[in-house]
């Protein structure tokens, strides 16, 4: 059974954190949960629209892991960040 509007909050790093002007943001879930990592970042997307086009090249960390997009998240004490493309030189 899926619970109506939850919330989880995501850490922020690199250009997420500067457009969000914050190093933690809260994720609306209009859904609620069970929901997938993808769309988790699709709701980020649309909570941050200056980010969006970068969405497909980051990945989502739950406590410390990579998830797949599809894995399913279904606990909100979980701890989540999204991880931005990174780059060296």
């Amino acid at each position: 059974m899926s619970e109506t509007h939850a919330a989880i909050n995501v850490q922020l790093f690199a250009k997420f954190r500067e457009v969000a002007g914050c190093d933690q943001l809260q994720v609306v879930l209009p859904n609620g949960l069970p929901c997938t990592a993808d769309q988790v970042l699709q709701q980020l997307a649309a909570q941050l629209p200056e980010m969006a086009a970068l969405i497909p090249q980051c990945r989502l960390a739950i406590d410390d892991a990579y998830v797949a997009a599809d894995h399913v998240i279904d606990d909100l004490n979980a701890q989540f960040a999204v991880i931005p493309p990174v780059s060296g030189g």
